[in-house]
């Protein structure tokens, strides 16, 4: 499965949380922690759920995003995609729904770059790759 993870700065959880039950479905409660899935047509393409960024990270991917936040990130989404289906459209959908509503950056399992809204957008390439290029990383390692 592949995943990101959104860092977020000057908000709680419980205002994410409020925000993702305004367009995501619940997937399920496991024990404090809630989760949801993001869903085309009744099919859930992304798992959502929170993240402990500083258990999740290792030191070095921690010091990058401190750096981009300018400070420890108040909340971490992880979200994992589903190997049904690329998730091309789904995830940016879902990254502009959370970093419009709140200050923060995205990380893919591709690069070591925190990515900006502005820049997942606009396609900047880093590495020779826009954000979430599964797809490219797969054939220039092939």
């Amino acid at each position: 499965m592949r995943s990101i993870l959104l860092h977020l700065k000057n908000t709680t959880q419980t205002e994410v949380t409020a925000h993702l039950d305004q367009e995501c479905r619940h997937r399920s409660l496991t024990g404090r922690n809630k989760q949801w899935s993001w869903c085309t047509e009744e099919e859930p393409i992304l798992y959502i759920g929170f993240s402990n960024a500083s258990q999740d990270l290792e030191p070095e991917e921690m010091e990058i995003v401190r750096q981009a936040l300018g400070s420890e990130p108040a909340v971490t989404i992880a979200v994992d995609v589903s190997g049904k289906t690329g998730g091309d459209a789904e995830v940016p959908d879902f990254i502009s729904f959370v970093l419009l509503a709140f200050e923060g950056v995205a990380q893919d399992d591709y690069t070591s770059h925190v990515w900006y809204l502005d820049e997942i957008l606009s396609e900047v390439k880093k590495d020779g790759h826009p954000f979430f290029d599964y797809l490219g990383w797969h054939k220039a390692e092939a």
